[in-house]
This record gives C-alpha cells, structure tokens and sequence, in this order.
C-alpha cells in the first residue's frame, strides 16, 4: 500500500495495489495453514479472516479508482 501511495501515475499506483492484493491472498493462505497445522483453531481465525476480507475490498476499490481515472 505505501508503494502505491508514492507513486506518480494511475496506472503504475494500481499495478502496485494489485500486488498488495495478491499479498491478501498470501495472509488468508497462512491463516488456513496454521489451523491445518493445528496451531489454532478455526474458530480463532474468524476475526483475522474477516479483516483480510475488509482489507481486500478497499484494495480493490482503489485498485478501480485508480483505473477509472488513467481513462
């Protein structure tokens, strides 16, 4: 995210937010590992999941703001 804020152009701050979005993906990953190691339990990892989700829908909203306005 703060690669994308320093960036001079539209379309290069959504290429940096794309990625940032992808590392969401890495997150959510790791969480489902940890309960399938049995580290925690699925029920103590509701919370982060949901932050992950927030996090990936304002992502993505700056990720089309962004698009919209290199038009």
């Amino acid at each position: 995210m703060a690669e994308g804020f320093s960036r001079f152009t539209f379309a290069d701050k959504a290429n940096k937010y794309v990625i940032a979005r992808g590392e969401c993906s890495e997150v959510e990953a790791f969480l489902f590992m940890i309960v399938a190691l049995k580290y925690v339990q699925d029920s103590e990892i509701h919370r982060a999941l949901e932050y992950v989700e927030v996090e990936r829908k304002l992502i993505s909203g700056m990720i089309s703001s962004c698009r919209k306005r290199q038009i």
